[in-house]
């Protein structure tokens, strides 16, 4: 009824207020106007209210360990006017972004994480309070969803399902017309490192980040070690080929890797704890895995002995097409068996080539060899390494190079001690090829240890 009256005095004053000669033309060129300016508005608030509701599943799918396995662009007239989001668990949503708002008053409605680690709602960037001066949580059994309406001049947003409304500012331009501009929710859309970052519109640029992944790459959390096998749909057991997983983990988790993941060829563990000290194929030479081809191993927050720190230690025997590992912590030990056979081939890991040292290593555990494979690289960070970090044991005789990015030679010590030479029972030093930074050929041919070296060439002539 209102709309009919505001039209109907739009068409009683222009009629009034002309010539001898009637245009209606130029009555039926405002009705157009305004009926226009009627059908965005209401669009504006479905499009914002549809935001709100698809911002909470994107929060929910974060905090359920959901991931998104498509981003697609929606165009209207070439350019790009929302995206249509799909996830492993949830509904696949659509959001809209816009122009920044321009003279009419917009209102900003955002989520901010507290210092409960919980996700509230804020408006204009100040928290949304209930009744009894509460913060107002966005997900959860008691999150709500704020609906907003315009009516007359003014926005009006409801906390309590539409039963009241609380009025907002003007949502009138300079010129008296209702603002029809502006991204009320989301600001921007991107994929960055595996992840699709929400940018959201609310003067912060707060940003929400949800794992991205078309179901081969993967990246998981487990709050609650043994359970990596509910986390992970039937789909992604099937196709996987590289699993980063975060949080606790054990020997039930990789009972499950090596089991029921028939694709997976590589899988990161360096951010994740272990518990305990275990095979990584726990199944060993009764089920021999044969898929994964690069470990990426870190720090399992070890314990203490005494004062001394007891590294992390992983044995990864029975790996048959383990081609890499990479290490990237200090004090990191591996374990992989002995040479069997007249070429020293490891039965264990046959396919095994190179050992990485990641950048960010100082230190290698000492008093265990790393020469475990034909090619060994070492970080520029390292400082320190053990005198029998290289030749000690029967399984050291396979390194043939060595490539160490170290400008200056590390320290070789097994505290309170240093050392002269390198531990070299087998030869395995005398027989190997040190390449280091150009600069640095002959400090490292004149260091203690390192001078032990067969040949010591620039890293230019390196090859695989």
């Amino acid at each position: 009824m209102k709309k009919l009256f505001t039209l109907f005095a739009i068409v009683m004053i222009i009629a009034f207020s002309s010539c001898d000669k009637f245009d209606d033309s130029e009555i039926w060129g405002v009705l157009n106007k305004y009926g226009d300016r009627i059908s965005v508005l209401e669009e504006l608030c479905k499009t914002m209210n549809t935001n709100i509701t698809n911002l909470q599943t994107i929060v929910k799918a974060l905090q359920n360990n959901d991931y998104i396995t498509s981003v697609a662009p929606i165009r209207k007239d070439g350019e790009i006017i929302g995206y249509t989001i799909s996830f492993a668990k949830s509904d696949t949503i659509t959001i809209y972004n816009g122009e920044d708002g321009k003279d009419g008053y917009t209102p900003q409605i955002s989520i901010r994480v507290s210092d409960d680690n919980i996700y509230y709602w804020t408006i204009d960037g100040e928290w949304i309070l209930d009744n009894a001066g509460n913060k107002i949580k966005a997900v959860g059994i008691d999150g709500i969803t704020p609906k907003f309406k315009i009516e007359g001049e003014y926005w009006y947003v409801s906390y309590d399902g539409e039963k009241t409304w609380s009025q907002l500012g003007k949502a009138k331009d300079k010129n008296g017309l209702y603002n029809t501009d502006g991204e009320m929710v989301f600001k921007g859309v991107e994929i960055e490192d595996d992840y699709v970052v929400f940018t959201l519109n609310d003067g912060k640029n707060t940003q929400i980040k949800v794992p991205f992944s078309n179901g081969e790459f993967l990246t998981v959390h487990i709050d609650s070690a043994g359970t990596l096998k509910s986390l992970l749909t039937s789909e992604q057991q099937r196709k996987v080929v590289s699993l980063k997983i975060t949080g606790d983990y054990n020997e039930n988790d990789l009972r499950f890797i090596n089991a029921l993941l028939p694709s997976l060829e590589e899988l990161d563990l360096a951010d994740a704890y272990m518990k305990g000290s275990f095979k990584l194929n726990p199944f060993g030479e009764i089920a021999v895995n044969r898929t994964i081809r690069h470990l990426i191993l870190g720090d399992t927050k070890p314990g203490h002995e005494g004062d001394v720190i007891k590294p992390s230690h992983f044995n990864i025997f029975y790996f048959y097409a383990l081609t890499k590992v990479t290490l990237t912590a200090d004090l990191i030990m591996i374990e992989r068996g002995s040479s069997t056979g007249e070429n020293n081939v490891i039965g264990k890991c046959p396919m095994l080539s190179k050992i990485i040292i990641a950048e960010g290593v100082t230190e290698l555990g000492r008093d265990y060899p790393y020469a475990l494979c034909n090619t060994l690289v070492l970080p520029s960070t390292l400082k320190y390494v053990g005198y029998n970090s290289f030749g000690s044991g029967a399984e050291t005789k396979h390194m043939k190079k060595l490539i160490c990015y170290s400008i200056i030679p590390p320290i070789v010590n097994n505290p309170p001690y240093t050392y002269e030479v390198f531990y070299d029972a087998y030869n395995t030093i005398k027989n190997c090829t040190l390449y280091v930074p150009a600069e640095s050929v002959e400090l490292y041919k004149s260091t203690n240890c390192w001078k032990q070296f067969g040949t010591i060439l620039p890293l230019e002539d390196y090859k695989e």
